[in-house]
């Protein structure tokens, strides 16, 4: 939302609203892809990894990595790219 936050402020509206969809839809994407994969995490696949918490989520793809690879290819495009956002 702090992004969403700073795009509505300091830019304009239509690449707030960009923004806020495209990490909206990569989050969702991300978790309809941990339920196809279905990889497990590390600690329930070896005794040897003990876990800090419990998560109950499958392992991968790593929903951080996917997030921050979108969200810097979004605001890349919606930066430098040449022609306004309609």
């Amino acid at each position: 939302m702090m992004i969403f936050a700073m795009f509505f402020t300091f830019s304009t509206r239509e690449k707030a609203f960009y923004m806020l969809l495209v990490i909206t839809v990569i989050g969702i994407a991300n978790q309809e892809i941990k339920m196809i994969y279905h990889n497990p995490r590390p600690s329930y696949g070896s005794p040897d990894v003990q876990p800090l918490a419990c998560s109950k989520s499958f392992g991968n793809p790593s929903g951080h990595a996917s997030l921050s690879a979108c969200f810097y290819i979004s605001f890349f495009l919606v930066m430098y790219h040449d022609t306004p956002l309609r």
